[in-house]
C-alpha cells in the first residue's frame, strides 16, 4: 500500500517548494495575481462573515499550504529503500509517538492558550505531527543501525 521509495523525492520538492512560497508570502506579500479566482466559501471573514457564495480570492496560499501537506503525505507514504518488518514496526512506534505528541500540545493549549494564539496553535497542529513523525521515524532507524 506503500508509495515507490523514488516518491520521496517528489514528496520533499513539494515540501520545500511549499515552504518557500509561504515565507514568501508571510514576509514579502508575494501572491501569484493569475491565480486571483471565484472559490466557493463555505466560511468566510475578511469584512464580513460569509456563508456558502462565490467569492474571489487569491490562492497563491492555498498552493503553498496543500504543497506543503501533499509533500509530507506523499514522504511519509513512500517506502524506505530496504522495506523489512522492522520498519513497518518503526513507522507504527512513530505513528503512536506522533499522535501523542499532538494529542499533549493539543490539551496544553487548550488549558493555557487563548484567543487568537489558540487558533494559531491550532491550525499548526497538522503539520507539527508530520515532522514529529518523520523525526521519530528516522531516529529509531538510526539507532537500529548503530
Amino acid at each position: 500500500m506503500l508509495l515507490n521509495y523514488k516518491c520521496k523525492f517528489l514528496g520533499i520538492f513539494l515540501v520545500v517548494s511549499g515552504i518557500i512560497l509561504h515565507i514568501f508570502i508571510t514576509f514579502f506579500d508575494f501572491r501569484l495575481e493569475f491565480l486571483t479566482v471565484k472559490v466557493l466559501a463555505v466560511f468566510s471573514w475578511f469584512t464580513k462573515p460569509v456563508f456558502f457564495k462565490i467569492i474571489n480570492n487569491n490562492i497563491t496560499n492555498e498552493i503553498a499550504i496543500l504543497s506543503f501537506l501533499i509533500g509530507f503525505i506523499i514522504i511519509i507514504f513512500s517506502k524506505e529503500k530496504k522495506e523489512t518488518k522492522y520498519i513497518k514496526i518503526i513507522r507504527y512506534k512513530a505513528i503512536f509517538h506522533a499522535f501523542i505528541f499532538q494529542l499533549c500540545v493539543y490539551i496544553f493549549a487548550t488549558l493555557f492558550v487563548y484567543g487568537i494564539a489558540y487558533i494559531a496553535i491550532i491550525s499548526m497542529i497538522m503539520p507539527i505531527i508530520f515532522i514529529v513523525y518523520l523525526g521519530s521515524f528516522y531516529i529509531q532507524k538510526h539507532r537500529k543501525k548503530n
